[in-house]
């Protein structure tokens, strides 16, 4: 099949353009011809995928995506495709994976954490306005593209706020070659890299959007560890965002010694494998690429009960899940816990099993399904 994947940024540091990196490289070596229509890319592993890439320069968050989804359309129209997956905000797509959530739930969510003038502005924002108006028109059934979720808790939002019910699931995919089991040589580098001693326990974050992946929660329950672990603890704190509000909550806490900003990163796997815990407080998040990352490396996870992710461990078992994101009391106590842990083994290897099951084959596999479905049903009603 000729199929355009559409999302305006395929960087390997995010999470959904990650995820639209591996499902081109795998779709492309299950033989199917792979365009990308894309602004911002990482190289593809295979040569055959074509990248149709979007250039112009705009002022505005709105506006690009204004500009990205037009200049999206002109390509559509100068090509034939048997199908159109896309990944952003666009309607002229047979397939729509909201692989981000709803815009709706994200500003109904955040709202509780905002001053009042904040939310009353961000409604006059245009960014804002256009998000949801496309939203609207994707989920309503006017531009009638079949939707995917990729957890149970996605598909429930899209129901409660649009009223769509018949929704696949389908899950995200890990490499778990590339996200492996962590041996000591791994450990005691990234401690070497650091200048940390060999016994150094560290905790890690992993995300952009620092207040909706709730970082400052995490903040200040790292510094409600007690004394003892506190000393030889540290937080590896990667991903893209302003960080200076938080450097002044962690001079507050006089926890400045014990946090590392790191910014933005393509390769994460060899952090993963030296840390020891890794924990996800968002306040809202459809799923996570970062769950099944940590999952597959072994690694003591803490994931918020508002992460999809949380959805397919089962507590206390080969994860631990985080009832309310925003209480440092009940972090603290749940890293203090995996902190103290003296056979971590069963867990890891019940964390990496979980995994498994979710390979980035399968992951394409499902999707090439939906596809062929699709496909099908075109040629019918033409």
């Amino acid at each position: 099949m000729k199929i355009a994947l559409v999302r305006s940024s395929v960087l390997r540091s995010g999470g959904v353009g990650r995820y639209v990196w591996h499902l081109a490289n795998e779709l492309s070596k299950a033989g199917h011809d792979i365009h990308v229509i894309t602004r911002k890319y990482n190289c593809f592993e295979n040569d055959l995928i074509k990248v149709h890439k979007i250039n112009f320069h705009v002022p505005f968050s709105f506006l690009k995506v204004i500009f990205f989804n037009k200049r999206a359309q002109d390509i559509l129209r100068a090509e034939s495709f048997d199908l159109v997956h896309s990944f952003d905000r666009f309607v002229d797509c047979d397939l729509y994976r909201a692989g981000e959530g709803l815009h709706r739930e994200w500003l109904s969510v955040s709202s509780k954490f905002l001053p009042r003038w904040k939310v009353f502005f961000r409604f006059l924002n245009p960014l804002h306005i256009l998000l949801l108006f496309l939203e609207k028109k994707i989920f309503s059934g006017s531009a009638n593209p079949i939707v995917t979720a990729i957890s149970k808790k996605g598909k429930e939002e899209i129901f409660r706020h649009y009223g769509l019910d018949k929704i696949p699931v389908i899950y995200n995919g890990v490499n778990t070659e590339e996200f492996s089991l962590a041996n000591e040589k791994d450990r005691l580098s990234l401690r070497n890299e650091f200048g940390l001693p060999e016994d150094a326990s560290l905790v890690l974050y992993i995300g952009g959007g620092f207040f909706r992946k709730g970082l400052s929660f995490l903040i200040e329950a790292f510094s409600k560890l007690s004394v003892q672990t506190r000393k030889n603890t540290f937080l590896l704190v990667i991903g893209r965002g302003a960080k200076s509000s938080y450097m002044k909550k962690i001079r507050k806490l006089n926890i400045k010694k014990n946090v590392f900003f790191l910014g933005s990163l393509e390769n994460t796997a060899r952090f993963y494998k030296g840390a020891d815990v890794f924990v996800l407080p968002s306040l809202y998040e459809p799923f996570g690429n970062v769950c099944l990352e940590a999952l597959s490396s072994g690694l003591l996870c803490i994931f918020s009960s508002r992460c999809g992710g949380a959805e397919i461990i089962t507590n206390g078992e080969n994860g631990f899940v985080l009832q309310d994101p925003t209480n440092p009391k009940e972090i603290s106590e749940l890293l203090e816990k995996c902190l103290s842990l003296v056979n971590k083994e069963p867990i890891a290897k019940s964390a990496r099993e979980l995994a498994s099951k979710f390979s980035l084959e399968l992951n394409m596999k499902e999707t090439e399904k939906l596809y062929f479905k699709i496909y099908e049903e075109k040629k019918d009603k033409s």
